[in-house]
């Protein structure tokens, strides 16, 4: 009996991989095994299609699907290069936007890629977290067209000084409010900012205004749309003006990234409640009562706050209705926490389309489930490393969006 459990799981983990093919030759998807089939769309060279039927050929031809477009079809074999392995997010041959959640640990950044040389880059991480998996990605001679940091905590600026120093960058859009004292990472990218000796935009919440819904970024199709953030926090947040570290989150800049009609919804470190209570305040009533709600609608949520429980309230969450939430978070604070997946779950989200930085290790938390950590992809107690569970956007110019770990 032993013998034959180990075969079974062999046998189902050899049965997990889904194999893909890479086009040789500028081709068709046929509707069936045949040449004298009906053409139902073309593609190119080295664009990369999913193997259907465990990988069997029918006469010579694989059944295969275009990921983007979801179209199936044949196509023969002589024209394909059969891959081992799962199919890739970012696909060769399709043309499109890339977002990298990194995986930094307990803190967020995100790298968008618009094109070669070309990108933006939402938060800077925790330590040099994100700088390390920024040199390995965008060449020295590239330009980042928006530096957007969320707000002043040290999680989130981490790199920001070494980026600012290493790259040309457009346009930096950023908060300075803080109370109580200003971390080493925050001082070192304020003083880098003030010392750029090249023409770019620097846009401080602290100085100026931008209006909730407001594009602040749009060319080749990619719109950015500027949600919320304050140099300092409305008085009206009376719930939580007491409470310093609530305050220095809930003026966190949210940006809605939008390309082909499918979007991703940024908030940083946004506060959504008090922990353990009901209700929606702060940051996202602000943005509730501020903008249409089929506007704050997104396909993909970069969940606020790592997935703490003082962040995406239920009104929220079902008003953004994403098909997609990413929770970057090391284990260390117990992120994400259940009571939070919970109500992304209750409100039609898959488990399987929640994403996380931080696979395979969980905290022990308390009794309540809001003091818990979310155990889900985590298999053991124990601390997880940065750097292994980086998450891939990509959104094709034509078709569906694609998710899933680097």
């Amino acid at each position: 009996m032993k013998y034959l459990v180990i075969l079974v799981l062999l046998f189902a983990s050899i049965n997990s991989f889904a194999d893909y093919v890479r086009v040789r030759k500028n081709t068709s998807i046929r509707e069936f095994p045949k040449s004298n089939s009906e053409k139902l769309e073309l593609v190119s060279v080295n664009q990369e299609l999913e193997v259907l039927d465990s990988g069997q050929q029918n006469r010579g031809y694989y059944h295969v699907k275009n990921p983007t477009t979801n179209i199936e079809g044949w196509i023969y074999r002589t024209l394909l290069e059969y891959m081992i392995g799962n199919l890739p997010v970012v696909l060769n041959g399709v043309k499109g936007i890339e977002i990298t959640v990194i995986d930094v640990g307990a803190g967020l950044s995100c790298l968008i890629k618009l094109s070669e040389k070309r990108y933006m880059v939402y938060d800077a991480g925790n330590r040099d977290y994100a700088l390390n998996y920024i040199k390995q990605n965008i060449p020295d001679d590239s330009e980042i067209e928006f530096l957007i940091l969320s707000h002043t905590d040290s999680d989130h600026w981490g790199s920001a000084a070494e980026i600012i120093r290493g790259y040309k960058i457009n346009r930096i859009l950023y908060t300075d409010f803080r109370l109580g004292n200003f971390n080493e990472s925050l001082e070192q990218g304020l003083e880098e900012i003030n010392e750029i000796d090249y023409d770019y935009e620097a846009l401080n919440l602290s100085e100026s205004k931008i209006k909730a819904g407001e594009m602040i970024f749009e060319e080749d199709g990619v719109k950015l749309y500027f949600l919320s953030g304050f140099g300092s926090p409305p008085d009206y947040w009376e719930e939580i003006s007491y409470m310093d570290s609530y305050l220095n989150n809930a003026v966190s800049i949210g940006v809605k990234l939008e390309f082909s009609n499918q979007s991703v919804l940024f908030e940083g470190d946004a506060v959504g409640r008090i922990t353990g209570e009901d209700g929606c305040i702060a940051t996202e009533k602000y943005l509730i009562d501020s903008l249409d709600h089929d506007f704050i609608n997104s396909d993909v949520l970069i969940a606020a706050h790592h997935g703490a429980d003082n962040a995406s309230c239920k009104e929220f969450v079902e008003i953004v209705s994403p098909r997609y939430v990413v929770f970057s978070a090391g284990n260390i604070h117990k992120h994400p926490r259940e009571s939070t997946a919970r109500r992304f779950t209750s409100s039609g989200v898959l488990k399987k389309d929640i994403f996380r930085t931080d696979k395979g290790y969980y905290q022990n938390g308390g009794e309540k489930e809001y003091q818990r950590e979310w155990t889900y992809l985590s298999s053991s107690t124990g601390y997880d490393t940065y750097g292994d569970d980086n998450i891939k956007i990509f959104i094709p110019e034509y078709g569906n969006l694609r998710i899933g770990y680097e």
